[in-house]
């Protein structure tokens, strides 16, 4: 929002801005390319890759597990 001039004062904005920040972690700042609208956009890029990796693995050790799930029998009706 802020790389489309959003109104900072806009309580819509506070409230994304208060949710974006501490999600992002340690990537604000990181990168320094001279360009302020391009360092948001890597800055929050890389930690909603970092976010989407971590869930990704989280999914898998958390979800279900290939034949660890309840079976069904197959009821013949002959």
């Amino acid at each position: 929002m802020l790389v489309l001039n959003a109104d900072q004062s806009n309580k819509f904005f506070v409230f994304i801005k208060g949710l974006a920040e501490p999600l992002a972690l340690f990537f604000p700042g990181l990168f320094h390319t001279g360009s302020a609208d391009f360092d948001i956009i890597l800055d929050y890029g890389l930690a909603a890759i970092f976010w989407l990796i971590v869930s990704g693995f989280v999914a898998r050790v958390v979800g279900p597990r290939e034949g660890g799930g309840p079976h069904r029998e197959e009821s013949s009706d002959v």
